[in-house]
Order: structure tokens, then C-alpha cells, then sequence
């Protein structure tokens, strides 16, 4: 009777510790949306739209026909523009963004940023060809100051 009860303690446990049926034990990673603006001409930026679907992500791709006005809407300085603009959770993305970058921002989601820039078309990006040649300087896009700052703020975010 002894060994019987042991077994049913250790059939329970397993089912604790490792779930049974529908149960899941930990939680697993949320699926982002990101929408694209992109001009129809930019091969590169397919290439990136592509890169973010490998990733997880569901992906809205958005041809128009004045990426400028995009870059406008979402106050991207000229400095920090590159040839499309990625929205996910409220967030705007600019330019080849690595996929590890993005999820830091998701992760920490700090509060003076409306989202981050990676300026140009940098070789060994996402959807660009050739070798990454060393680290890529991420901006932050901050928003403006109430004390008097200006669009187009920004503060490094990280190095990748």
C-alpha cells in the first residue's frame, strides 16, 4: 500500500511540475505586429519585411507611394532616416533593425522614448547585404521636452 501511495505522490508531482492537457508551465513569447511603410521600388526592404516574418512576427507591409510623408507623420529627423519606417507597439522603428534590439526596447519600454533609429542602410543589417562592419549606433527618439525641447531629441539607446 506503502509503494501505491508513493506512486500516486509521484505521478501528481510530475503533473505539477511539467502541466498536463492545455496547462502551460511558462509563458510564451508574445507575437508582436509590425506594420511597414515601405516604396515599392526598395528591394531591401522586402528583404526586411521577410526577416521580421522568419522571426515570429505578423507583418502589415505597406507599399505607398511617399515614404517622406510617413518619415513626416512619425517626426523621424532627416539625420536619422533610413529607406522604411517599422511601427510595433506604438513604437516607431527606423531603418534595418536587428530583431534583438527591438525586443530590448519591447522589454524595457522606457518612457522618454517614442521609439529608436538606425540611421542609413548599413551593411550586414537585416535585409542588407555584405559583413556587419562593427557595432551599430542605435538612437533613441526621444519625445519633446515640456520644458521647451524640440522634435527630433535623441539620446543613444545602445550598441549592437
Amino acid at each position: 500500500m506503502v509503494f501505491g501511495i508513493g506512486f500516486v505522490v509521484v505521478i501528481g508531482l510530475v503533473f505539477v511540475l511539467f502541466g498536463g492537457g492545455d496547462q502551460q508551465i511558462a509563458p510564451q513569447a508574445q507575437a508582436h505586429e509590425a506594420v511597414v511603410y515601405r516604396e515599392a521600388t526598395c528591394g531591401c526592404c522586402s528583404q526586411y519585411v521577410a526577416y521580421l516574418k522568419r522571426k515570429g512576427y505578423e507583418v502589415d507591409d505597406r507599399v505607398v507611394s511617399n515614404i517622406n510623408e510617413i518619415k513626416a507623420q512619425h517626426m523621424i529627423p532627416q539625420e536619422m532616416m533610413s529607406c522604411h519606417t517599422t511601427m510595433i507597439d506604438g513604437y516607431v522603428i527606423e531603418g534595418h533593425m536587428p530583431l534583438e534590439v527591438i525586443e530590448k526596447l519591447l522589454a524595457e519600454r522606457p518612457e522618454d522614448l517614442r521609439g529608436i533609429a538606425l540611421p542609413g542602410m548599413p551593411s550586414g543589417s537585416p535585409g542588407m547585404p555584405g559583413a556587419k562592419q562593427g557595432s551599430f549606433q542605435i538612437h533613441g527618439l526621444m519625445y519633446d521636452s515640456i520644458e521647451g525641447g524640440r522634435v527630433g531629441m535623441m539620446r543613444e539607446f545602445m550598441r549592437f
